[in-house]
């Protein structure tokens, strides 16, 4: 009986074959424009293969043929959450946010740049405002690996 399939979407994935999880993110972490984006999220592992009997010993087996590897999150805005200061060209880090209040005042530009600083608050305003925008699922892109494993199902 088949498994997946490689080039399964990742929430096809998610529903079918989807088989261990590693969540990331913590508001300690280094402020890039990953963590920017994502903040908190989950890497997903999804197994690709056919389970069977062993020809050899007549045992339960899971051939293993592909994993595949990719990330989702949840953006919601309900609860109270610092998304970052934000320029055209990207999320400032700690230390140039931390820089631009102590040095600066709480100025709302960075090296002549406009910030915009950023919280769920922020989407919830928005969303009061114009009628649109709500939460919503995020999926990446699915990273192939190529395996040749047997797992003993017995």
């Amino acid at each position: 009986m088949e498994l997946g399939r490689v080039g399964m979407t990742a929430p096809q994935l998610e529903d079918l074959c989807q088989v261990n999880i590693q969540p990331f993110g913590e508001s300690s972490d280094t402020i890039d424009d990953m963590y920017g984006a994502l903040g908190k999220a989950t890497m997903k592992m999804a197994f690709v293969g056919a389970a069977g009997l062993s020809k050899s010993s007549g045992r339960k087996q899971f051939s293993l043929s592909h994993i595949g590897f990719y990330i989702r999150d949840n953006y919601d805005f309900n609860d109270e959450q610092f998304l970052g200061m934000w320029t055209e060209f990207g999320v400032l880090n700690k230390t140039e946010m931390a820089a631009n209040v102590l040095l600066e005042g709480l100025a709302l530009d960075w090296h002549g740049e406009p910030i915009g600083k950023a919280s769920n608050n922020s989407f919830r305003d928005f969303r009061a405002h114009t009628g649109r925008g709500g939460d919503f699922v995020v999926y990446s892109d699915v990273l192939w690996q190529t395996v040749d494993a047997i797992l003993d199902l017995s």
